[in-house]
């Protein structure tokens, strides 16, 4: 059953799930997203789709924060143990080519 917003005035009309859904793809996107996501957080007519925007640069923020984060307490393991990311990514890269390529049959 699909509901009417047309009643609503523009600035706050709600959001349906597509447009909740395609926003969320086109933020995805690696160049056009970042502009759409700037453009829709600080100059969008309606309160809904501005809201949203701004949540989802809120997350994207809190993603990057925990990655660095992370990156951060992985260099310090690494240079605890005397290894670079170098070595570790070659270590990597041997412990995957040593992997059997056959399944083995019962």
């Amino acid at each position: 059953m699909r509901k009417n917003y047309d009643h609503y005035p523009e600035k706050i009309r709600p959001l349906s799930a597509w447009e909740y859904w395609g926003l969320q793809i086109l933020f995805a996107l690696p160049v056009v997203g970042t502009f759409a996501l700037i453009i829709c957080a600080l100059f969008s007519s309606n309160v809904n789709r501005k809201n949203f925007a701004r949540s989802y640069f809120c997350t994207l923020l809190i993603v990057l924060i925990i990655a660095a984060i992370g990156a951060l307490i992985l260099w310090g393991y690494l240079s605890s143990i005397g290894m670079t990311f170098a070595e570790l990514w070659q270590f990597i890269l041997d412990a995957y080519n040593e992997l059997p390529t056959e399944v083995p049959t019962p």
